[in-house]
């Protein structure tokens, strides 16, 4: 996928592209379990994992629905995959979130969110 095509003015390309988010918490996911990988020391990455997680339960599954339909795609499998990939994910993020520096690297984000938000320009 191009990233200078718009996924919003696609129905097939934003379908692709939500399931494309998922494929890279996995890949994050696994990388950060994986102690011989240098990402297995960057638990900064976990609350980015959070984000995804959390778009995709409120809209993510909604939007990979609707754009499912409106490309012609098979929107029940689709929705499927959707709920199979979100408990995949969150199956993961549970097994990091047993991991201290992970812990500590939610808590630093959630601090650094909490001090900075709204003073940046």
């Amino acid at each position: 996928m191009s990233f200078l095509n718009n996924p919003l003015d696609d129905p097939k390309q934003l379908h692709d592209f939500l399931f494309e988010l998922y494929d890279f918490a996995f890949l994050l996911s696994s990388k950060m379990l994986d102690t011989n990988h240098p990402y297995a020391t960057n638990a900064s990455l976990y609350p980015f994992m959070v984000y995804i997680e959390d778009f995709m339960d409120l809209y993510g599954r909604k939007m990979i629905t609707d754009s499912a339909k409106e490309a012609g795609l098979n929107s029940e499998e689709s929705l499927k995959e959707a709920h199979a990939s979100l408990d995949t994910l969150r199956t993961m993020m549970q097994e990091l979130k047993e991991i201290p520096p992970v812990v500590d690297a939610v808590n630093e984000a959630s601090k650094r969110i909490k001090n900075n938000w709204g003073t940046r320009d």
